[in-house]
């Protein structure tokens, strides 16, 4: 929700009056601030916004801050308590209920951060945003501290990230990223200064006619993970220096989770409580569901019969089933009738034609309980 921007500062009316005092605030707790709004200007992506909201405690009881919340997940509060002798407590944003507490006379600090990254990764080019307090103030138990930012945005990156949830380390996974330069600017942008190892890009600039003869330009980034990634997890960020400005470049974060040639998901059968069904109550207990999938590019994967093998494997069955031909596929495992080992484990095995993957073992667990 937008908030009407304020002609000018917030000023509260002790200001006026000097340094604060609680012998004005009565008996109980009162927080009044210096002022309330606060407005950042305009600020780009490499910028940091940061603002310091400075008040009292002019009460004559203990303030407690319950909540400090931001409006928008561009802005950061962080809460200073500074006492009387210039020490200072730092406030636990993260909880509700007891963030921090202020004794009479005391300061209160929220410096707030602004992250122009995020706010730009919204698509809003401007944020009229808050800071809401919460507090054991009587009659006023909430307060907005206040701001306004606007942001510089040169292009706009869609999306905003690299996001892989699991790419095999022989796997080869594509993912395309438009860049388009704003109201109509037409600087350059390069290709990544550096990459990771099993990364590469490719870069290529489009441009079609726009209003008034104008040129449009669309860089298209074609990103390419693997194969030869190591396996574990890969976090980094893809630089692209532009001509926007001296210095200035695109950031673009780029996380993949790197596995192994065969990825499971769940990582095994978690067959819970089964009921020891007999000869008189047939009832089976459900079974549990993995799926398996092959990763390496351009490779296919043959499967033989499942095979049980552990604690109480001639009462329970396993199936198999293709779902996409070669790297694909889907195990089922069903309790049957004779279980009575009350914690049982052991694992699904079923051969391969892979000379580096001769089998797949899927562990499975459970418990028998009667009734």
């Amino acid at each position: 929700m937008r908030l009407p921007r304020p002609a000018g500062p917030i000023l509260s009316s002790f200001l006026l009056l000097g340094a604060p005092s609680c012998s004005k605030g009565g008996n109980g707790p009162r927080l009044e601030f210096e002022a309330t709004f606060h407005d950042f200007g305009t600020l780009a992506t490499e910028d940091k916004g940061a603002h310091v909201y400075r008040g009292w405690n002019t009460g004559g009881a203990e303030l407690v801050i319950r909540t400090a919340r931001a409006s928008c997940g561009c802005a950061v509060p962080d809460l200073v308590a500074i006492g009387k002798d210039g020490l200072e407590r730092r406030g636990a944003t993260e909880r509700t209920g007891d963030v921090l507490r202020l004794a009479p006379g005391e300061t209160l600090e929220v410096r707030l951060a602004v992250d122009p990254r995020v706010g730009a990764a919204s698509g809003v080019p401007e944020i009229h945003g808050n800071v809401l307090l919460e507090t054991s103030e009587v009659g006023r138990p909430y307060l907005r501290l206040e701001f306004h930012v606007r942001f510089d945005v040169p292009v706009n990156v869609t999306p905003p990230s690299i996001d892989v949830e699991a790419v095999g380390r022989r796997e080869r996974v594509v993912k395309e990223i438009l860049l388009v330069p704003t109201l109509g600017r037409t600087f350059d942008i390069s290709p990544p200064d550096s990459l990771p190892p099993g990364v590469t890009a490719d870069l290529r600039l489009e441009e079609r006619p726009g209003k008034g003869g104008a040129t449009l330009r669309t860089y298209r980034l074609r990103v390419t993970l693997g194969p030869g990634l190591p396996e574990g997890f890969l976090s980094t960020v893809l630089l692209l220096p532009t001509g926007y400005r001296e210095g200035h470049r695109i950031e673009i974060p780029l996380r993949a989770r790197v596995v192994g040639d065969l990825l499971l998901h769940p990582a095994g059968f978690e067959l819970g409580i089964v009921r020891p069904s007999s000869a008189d109550d047939p009832t089976p207990s459900p079974g549990r569901r993995v799926a398996v999938r092959y990763t390496p590019a351009g490779k296919t994967l043959r499967l033989g019969e499942p095979r049980v093998e552990g604690d109480e494997s001639a009462h329970l069955k396993a199936s198999l089933r293709e779902i996409e031909v070669g790297r694909r596929f889907e195990v089922l495992l069903e309790p049957g009738p004779g279980i009575a080992a009350p914690v049982f484990k052991g694992s699904v095995v079923i051969p391969t034609d892979d000379p580096e993957n001769p089998e797949i073992k899927i562990p499975y667990r459970g418990f028998a309980r009667e009734g």
